[in-house]
């Protein structure tokens, strides 16, 4: 079963339980939390990955 089956978030403004990677709640078509974007996910993995490569290639921002 995939991650997208589970309804795994709760709409905040009806109470209607979503499937994550919803945009919009399909009961009430108000937007889901940004928690539940799959683009919210790719960025913070992107950032934890840049993050550690610097710390394991010993690489300094400034």
């Amino acid at each position: 079963m995939a991650l997208s089956d589970h309804r795994v978030f709760i709409c905040r403004y009806c109470g209607h339980a979503l499937r994550f990677g919803a945009p919009v709640c399909g009961s009430c078509y108000q937007p889901t939390q940004v928690s539940n974007r799959v683009s919210t996910w790719v960025v913070a993995l992107l950032v934890l990955l840049l993050g550690i490569s610097f710390i394991l290639l010993g690489l300094h921002v400034f």
